[in-house]
């Protein structure tokens, strides 16, 4: 019997996992203090300065539900729901974002919702598509009385947190959105991240662990770490490196999620 198997018997084959391939439809939330939507003029606006001048807004001032459509192929249709999010689904998830991690930070409650339903076309690069979707709801934010984004059943952020990183025009800060994370202190000292959403776009999540490193220090290079996954736009094989220097090289390698048994997850340990 090979070792390969001997390993996949025993729940310890360290290799790279198999993920599906990027969804083709995404779906997400943006939440509102109060039950409107931004008229024709407005979002029209808004999507000129998150996303240029390649889109074409299919709406009518008063009208619940609208359609937007990018040059490039991607479609999304986005209605108005006069009610939050029910179960507190939304805000259970705002515990995920960065925002959430300044001391006085309280989730916005909302009273409605908009859903927005996001489809890319065959071959489309599923990154860059989503770079798209996040300037839709950047511009449906920033043009609506809204307080959050949900990204559905992954991370919720505040709409200034949103709009300030997605005025960002590079692919990979942008997709970050789209990036839960979750912090731990183990009892035995140190630091655990663990990223979430990143097999909706065919990519692994991250485990980081350090029992060294300063919280501030971790998280910067966790999400450093992910922002070169993204731009790399694959998961990075056994035989590569990766650190914060050209000097520090951190051996890549895959363990079992902590969160979900029957899932993998680039795993990065500091000494």
């Amino acid at each position: 019997m090979s070792m390969r198997r001997l390993r996949r018997l025993f729940g310890r084959d360290d290799g790279p996992p198999a993920i599906p391939p990027p969804l083709a439809a995404r779906t997400a939330f943006v939440l509102l203090s109060e039950s409107r939507l931004p008229s024709r003029a407005e979002l029209t606006a808004a999507l000129e300065l998150y996303a240029g001048g390649d889109v074409h807004v299919d709406a009518s001032d008063g009208v619940l539900v609208s359609a937007v459509s990018f040059s490039t192929g991607e479609k999304a249709v986005f209605g108005l729901v006069p009610a939050e999010i029910p179960d507190g689904e939304a805000q259970e998830h705002f515990d995920r974002s960065l925002c959430a991690f300044q001391p006085d930070f309280v989730a916005p409650g909302h009273t409605a919702h908009i859903v927005v339903f996001f489809t890319r076309p065959d071959g489309a690069d599923a990154i860059r598509s989503t770079d798209r979707f996040t300037a839709l709801l950047a511009a449906l934010a920033n043009s609506s009385p809204s307080v959050g984004v949900y990204i559905g059943g992954v991370v919720s952020h505040v709409t200034e947190y949103f709009l300030d990183v997605a005025a960002d025009s590079s692919h990979s800060t942008r997709t970050l959105l789209w990036t839960g994370v979750s912090i731990a202190t183990p009892s035995r000292g140190g630091v655990s991240l663990l990223s979430s959403g990143l097999p909706q776009l065919g990519l692994p999540d991250l485990l980081l662990e350090s029992r060294t490193l300063p919280v501030a220090d971790a998280t910067q290079a966790f999400f450093d770490f992910l922002g070169y996954l993204l731009e790399l736009g694959r998961p990075l094989e056994l035989h590569e490196t990766i650190g914060r220097t050209t000097d520090e090289k951190l051996r890549i390698k895959y363990s079992r999620s902590p969160v979900e048994a029957h899932s993998k997850v680039w795993h990065v340990e500091f000494p």
